[in-house]
């Protein structure tokens, strides 16, 4: 009987002490793939900084203006902007509002005070005709707004740099 308790502690101990040093292996090999992770991360986040040095593109846009005051809104003609940036993740246009600023502005000064403007953009002329088309559509139909056109020759966007942007974040 004394032998049988005994195996039974042995038994015991035995199962504890690999136990324990199952864990200790557990938790070695864990440190290890912790710290392979964290590596990974790193890269990650240091090559997702290199990728975001953007070039200048050019770019196909035009500018809508309306007032919550009156029936007038105002399109500007498609125009082509040979540096303008465009964010790689979300393909967004830098300066997106400054452009808008600039439609505002030259409202502003020849007599349409509280223009709400918009900048629609594109990659190529294609889809920028397109966007214009669909949007100058939506005015035409029903007759209930005055549209004028801003030519080439009376407005035109400025580049707008992304390092402007950058530092205002």
């Amino acid at each position: 009987m004394m032998s049988c308790v005994f195996k039974k502690k042995k038994a015991r101990a035995l199962r504890f002490f690999f136990v324990t040093l199952r864990a200790k292996q557990h938790n070695v090999n864990m440190n290890m793939i912790l710290k392979r992770y964290l590596l990974c991360a790193a890269i990650m986040l240091a090559s997702l900084n290199m990728s975001a040095a953007n070039k200048p593109q050019t770019v196909y846009m035009y500018g809508f203006a309306s007032s919550f005051n009156d029936s007038t809104v105002y399109f500007t003609e498609i125009i082509r902007v040979d540096s303008a940036y465009i964010d790689s993740k979300t393909k967004f246009l830098y300066g997106r509002n400054n452009y808008s600023y600039q439609l505002r502005d030259y409202l502003a000064k020849n007599g349409f005070d509280n223009a709400t403007c918009i900048t629609s953009f594109a990659l190529n002329r294609k889809k920028a005709e397109k966007k214009y088309l669909s949007m100058r559509k939506r005015y035409l139909e029903g007759g209930h707004y005055t549209i004028k056109y801003l030519k080439n020759e009376d407005f035109v966007f400025l580049p707008i740099k992304a390092e402007n942007e950058a530092s205002g974040r």
